[in-house]
């Protein structure tokens, strides 16, 4: 939210403070999404309001799932709220800038589910039938792709230089992507058919304050 304060950031629930005068100018909170506070922030921003990212300790505490199969239910209700946020964000009078960091998450959630999915799918179909999804030039590809990764890696490590995430938490976050990969694409095919999905709170760990 750093990078997003004053240009796109958004209520993640806990920690959010509203002001009244706005929620009512909006219609108070959107409870049509099974995001609410992504949904609602999406409205502000309609009306040209603007949300404010406060990075100050000790405001609130977070409590994060008790464990992989809550983690997978909690991100799986993400995906399936941003999926739903999508005909809004289309729709929604936005600034370039709200518009596509938003729009940019749906494809972040696209990635996560379905297009993962078909990325684990598509070495097994073709060791098994030698049928390929995609045939190019390897010299082609090589050229490309190798230098998109050196580019986006150098980046990375420069925007990361001096802070906690680093490569172990990088190597963290690969590993959870493919551990959410079901469950969100689970959520996209509900959210295509239009399935009602019910609210299903991520159960959390008990820790105290530190």
């Amino acid at each position: 939210m750093k990078g997003r304060n004053r240009r796109s950031a958004f209520s993640l629930g806990s920690g959010s403070t509203f002001r009244i005068s706005a929620l009512k100018d909006v219609g108070l909170m959107d409870e049509e999404s099974i995001t609410e506070d992504a949904a609602t922030s999406l409205k502000l921003y309609e009306k040209g309001y603007q949300v404010v990212y406060v990075n100050v300790p000790l405001i609130w505490y977070g409590e994060p799932p008790r464990d992989a199969a809550a983690f997978v239910s909690q991100q799986s209700r993400w995906a399936l709220g941003y999926f739903q946020l999508t005909r809004k964000i289309l729709k929604y009078r936005l600034n370039f800038s709200v518009f596509f960091d938003f729009i940019a998450g749906f494809f972040y959630w696209l990635k996560e589910g379905p297009l993962t999915a078909a990325e684990l799918i598509a070495p097994v179909i073709f060791l098994l039938s030698g049928l390929p999804f995609l045939v190019i030039n390897p010299v082609l590809y090589a050229l490309a792709y190798g230098s998109y990764i050196v580019v986006s890696m150098a980046l990375f490590f420069y925007s990361m230089k001096g802070r906690e995430y680093g490569v172990k938490g990088f190597l963290y976050h690969q590993f959870v992507e493919y551990l959410e990969f079901f469950g969100v694409t689970s959520s996209f095919i509900a959210w295509l058919s239009r399935r009602k999905v019910p609210f299903k709170v991520t159960p959390k760990e008990d820790l105290p304050f530190p």
